[in-house]
């Protein structure tokens, strides 16, 4: 298995690190009948009997031997289910049709435990601790596979980069869903501040999203493409904000004038003494007017579009000044020059105030943008720890597995002693028997010499 699975640059039977990244063994056996038990153990448990069956067995070649040893070391977690045979030769002829509940008692029982178990797992997850989906679990075992049906090692690394690259374009694709729902709704023109909070709302739900669903974003690629992406959104409907509300502001002036100043300049009622100040009265009434109908807006937002009107009705302004009798040739031209300064006043302040406006735009942005930036370092953080950790897990590991040779070693010197030990003792035994044996044969002997003699000793003194 190690020589087959490449990981973390390395392919070998003493890469640790694979304990890392394998799940763990569940062994289930099918039409399980033997007894679950071993001379000199008694009765088995089935992970009893799975870790006797893993044991080494020296009298057994490599073959036999180097399958248990990787089980036992790269699989530090396993488990064993024996299920026994579904029923008897009927059932098993008719298996296909049959219900659940027409099996084996025994073979149901059985079931519900395997399958309990396994349902009761945590989910699998990848080294920054991410539960693997169905989508993600369908591309690494596509990689695997492809990878061993043509000859080759499957990668771990390769194949996390590819379910990590899908992975985030899938995650990337539903954020900026829920970015676009939120955006693409709201009915313009709005007020500049309203969308920009309403974008900023949208693209915090749209990362609060992203961040726990990322994989594998060390140098947050996938999260600065998908904001990328909303700010391209953004850019396009504060575009169309703008010109939605500057399409207003003109049908606003349009309704304004048309009611307030038109006719009167159409009558030419302000073609005579007094004109003047008659129109001053009507244009700062359809002012009013005009700002009270788009009281939702600031105000420098709808003023541009004021000056506009204001600088097309300069020509008739000056028309209007030079007709009214009223005004002297010296106030006439204090009025032009008046109404330039003041044209001119209205056009600095709203410059000034459309640079404000950018300023507390561009420090909104940043701080957000900070923001964002803390929470993937945040993030980062949270998943590097984790790595460390499980690295960390692993030096313990491989420290825990060399105390293990180490001790299995002294034990079996132990043992080996022990052995030694128990032939010597055997040995000895078995020469204590055969000196017992002996010097019973000699006393046999000594007994029936005696016996004989007497015997001979009776005769002759008949």
């Amino acid at each position: 298995m190690s020589s087959n699975i490449r990981f973390a640059d390395r392919c070998d039977e003493k890469n640790k690190a694979l304990k890392a990244i394998l799940p763990e063994f569940v062994l289930c056996l099918r039409d399980f009948s033997l007894r679950l038990y071993v001379e000199g153990k008694g009765k088995l448990t089935e992970d009893d009997y799975l870790k006797d069956c893993l044991q080494h067995q020296k009298e057994m070649d490599e073959s036999y031997n180097k399958p248990r040893e990787c089980i036992r070391d790269f699989f530090s977690s396993r488990k064993c289910f024996t299920m026994p045979v579904p029923g008897d030769d009927e059932i098993l002829e008719n298996l296909e049709t049959l219900e659940f509940d027409q099996l084996s008692k025994r073979f149901q029982e059985a079931t519900v435990r395997f399958v309990s178990y396994i349902y009761s797992k945590d989910p699998k997850e990848l080294i920054v601790s991410k539960p693997v989906n169905g989508k993600m679990f369908e591309v690494l075992t596509t990689q695997y596979v492809e990878a061993l049906k043509h000859g080759a090692v499957p990668d771990v690394d390769d194949a996390f980069t590819a379910v990590a690259k899908i992975e985030n374009a899938r995650v990337a694709a539903e954020a900026l869903e829920i970015f676009e729902s939120q955006i693409k709704s709201v009915k313009l023109p709005i007020p500049t501040a309203t969308l920009r909070d309403l974008y900023k709302n949208a693209q915090q739900q749209a990362l609060d999203f992203l961040n726990p669903k990322v994989v594998h974003d060390g140098k947050n690629t996938c999260k600065n493409e998908a904001k990328m992406k909303m700010d391209n959104i953004w850019e396009e409907k504060k575009e169309e904000n703008t010109k939605k509300l500057h399409d207003l502001c003109e049908i606003t002036i349009k309704q304004k004038n048309e009611a307030i100043l038109e006719p009167n300049i159409k009558n030419n009622a302000y073609n005579k003494a007094g004109g003047f100040r008659h129109y001053k009265r009507d244009i700062e009434r359809m002012r009013e007017e005009y700002v009270h109908a788009l009281n939702d807006f600031d105000e420098h937002e709808v003023l541009g579009s004021w000056l506009e009107f204001v600088q097309q009705k300069r020509d008739i302004e000056n028309i209007i000044i030079g007709t009214d009798d009223a005004l002297t040739e010296k106030q006439k031209q204090e009025e032009k020059q008046q109404n330039k300064q003041m044209i001119e006043k209205l056009t600095k302040e709203q410059d000034e105030k459309y640079k404000a406006e950018l300023q507390k735009q561009k420090k909104e942005l940043e701080d957000q943008h900070k923001k964002i930036q803390a929470d993937q370092k945040a993030q980062n953080d949270k998943d590097n720890e984790r790595l460390e950790k499980l690295l960390n897990r692993i030096n313990y590991l491989e420290e825990e597995d060399k105390k293990r040779k180490v001790k299995l070693e002294n034990l079996e010197e132990e043992d080996k002693k022990r052995k030694e030990k128990l032939e010597n003792l055997e040995e000895e035994d078995k020469e204590r028997k055969e000196k017992i044996h002996r010097l019973e044969e000699e006393d046999r002997k000594r007994k029936a010499k005696g016996f004989i003699g007497r015997m001979w000793s009776a005769i002759a003194g008949e």
